[in-house]
């Protein structure tokens, strides 16, 4: 199985420590984020690795061909400028030849999470997606995809809706498992009012068309947002570290 990573974000809400590098490049205990979402991917048998970075971003092409040590195949596309997920999925779509996982550069779940993920892939019936689901306070669901669900299987996805739209309190999050079915729909995906090309809008069609969109949820994740997000995920790395080591 190969994976994409979207790592094009330039993480204008935690300058100035991105002033000089990309989001993707954050260090987590010596290790670019980017790389610590791949390695929980690694362990679990994925080494074909497509990175979809800003044209301008040589740090994280010159870290991946001289000093990462992550035993994968890296392979670099680029997206010319910032318009949403399904477009960078569609960046990559020319060098995706089977089924992949998707993931964003700033979104940690575990290696095990993982791991149920890839099981639940190869499980009767056949999914045609898998989509990591987390329960998230209902004022915070203008900020995330949120789904509708009938037991494991998604019935609709909903980008960003307001409070009165809100068909639950699950959110999808930036990591998922697909077939290829879900690049036939990319270029349908319509420019949305914020100006990108949303992924959400490419699963919904999958739904509609394909079906058998299933969730798994997680209890927990951490993500990169902000500069407190980054002490509480190194803190997180270091208290593992040290659990690990006694």
């Amino acid at each position: 199985m190969q994976a994409v990573i979207l790592a094009a974000g330039k993480g204008s809400r935690l300058h100035p420590i991105t002033t000089n590098r990309s989001k993707a490049m954050l260090p987590i205990l010596g290790k670019p984020i980017v790389e610590r979402v791949m390695e929980h991917l690694v362990v679990n048998g994925i080494d074909h690795f497509i990175l979809v970075i800003s044209l301008d971003d040589q740090h994280i092409r010159r870290y991946f061909r001289q000093e990462s040590q992550i035993e994968a195949n890296v392979r670099f596309v680029y997206q010319a400028r910032p318009l949403g997920m399904a477009n960078a999925l569609q960046c990559a779509a020319p060098l995706l030849s089977e089924d992949f996982m998707l993931s964003a550069c700033d979104n940690l779940t575990s290696a095990a999470h993982i791991k149920q993920m890839l099981a639940l892939w190869q499980a009767e019936p056949r999914p045609n997606a898998i989509l990591t689901l987390m329960a998230v306070p209902p004022e915070s669901a203008y900020s995330t995809g949120i789904v509708a669900l009938n037991g494991p299987w998604v019935e609709r996805i909903v980008e960003k809706p307001g409070p009165e739209h809100a068909p639950s309190n699950i959110a999808s999050l930036p990591l998922y498992c697909f077939s290829p079915k879900i690049l036939d729909y990319l270029a349908e995906v319509p420019l949305s009012p914020r100006g990108e090309y949303e992924l959400q809008d490419a699963i919904q069609m999958l739904i509609e068309r394909d079906g058998r969109v299933r969730g798994l949820t997680v209890e927990r994740r951490l993500t990169l947002t902000r500069q407190a997000d980054l002490r509480s995920i190194n803190r997180h790395y270091l208290t593992a570290a040290n659990d690990h080591h006694q």
